[in-house]
């Protein structure tokens, strides 16, 4: 083998090791903007969850003391929706940690 054929021989290598590093660098980036929405996003529903149940306390408290109504149920009209709501929240949190979950055990494997 002549010391050109060595060269670019020695040089195709780096160029595919630095190819490759790349693609990975980049599958990481992607991955951890992807992650990283999922936090916003858990945040916003926390706090969204956090201000649903400040309404519902509200609501109650209306209703027993302004109304002057003896009790409430989840059949009570006013507290239905919030508490629809409050479901809805919840399972979406749930998914969205299931799934932060399930990617950091795929992580764990590779």
């Amino acid at each position: 083998m002549s010391l050109w054929d060595d060269v670019k021989e020695r040089f195709s290598y780096g160029v595919r090791g630095s190819k490759r590093a790349i693609s990975i660098a980049k599958e990481k980036a992607q991955d951890l903007g992807e992650k990283s929405v999922i936090h916003l996003e858990l945040t916003q529903l926390r706090q969204d969850l956090d201000k649903t149940y400040k309404q519902l306390g509200k609501t109650v408290k209306s209703i027993l003391m302004d109304q002057g109504r003896g009790s409430v149920s989840l059949k009570t009209a006013e507290l239905k929706d919030l508490w629809t709501l409050i479901e809805d929240i919840e399972g979406n949190i749930t998914i969205k940690e299931e799934h932060l979950n399930s990617d950091e055990k795929n992580d764990k494997m590779s």
